[in-house]
């Protein structure tokens, strides 16, 4: 008795994840020099995340957060800044209570 044929069967493809939006949507210019600005993204990154950081598609801020982080820096300059939309998403999330003062992030 013989042993049916086997096919090769096709490796499984992975397609790249999509950026998410807010890399893509954020495009302005840097407030200091006019030059490109990069996305900053704060948490764990992936293996695949550090290789698109090198790329030079976004750059990585570390895990930790706060109410002033910055959420663009400038590729020509290095100007960091920080965005009207994610300022209020952090104090929103951070502060829920709204117990810090606007003008000391420090708890009262």
């Amino acid at each position: 008795m013989t042993d049916p044929e086997i096919e090769p069967t096709a490796a499984p493809t992975t397609e790249p994840e999509p950026e998410p939006e807010f890399v893509r949507e954020q495009t302005e210019p840097c407030p200091k020099c006019g030059g490109e600005s990069l996305a900053i993204l704060y948490g764990e990154p992936s293996y695949e995340m550090y290789l698109e950081a090198e790329a030079g598609k976004f750059v990585l801020g570390g895990c930790c957060i706060s109410p002033d982080i910055p959420d663009r820096v400038c590729a020509v300059c290095g100007h960091e800044w920080q965005t009207p939309e994610l300022g209020g998403e952090l104090r929103a999330m951070l502060d829920p209570l709204g117990a810090l003062d606007p003008l000391d992030p420090s708890p009262g």
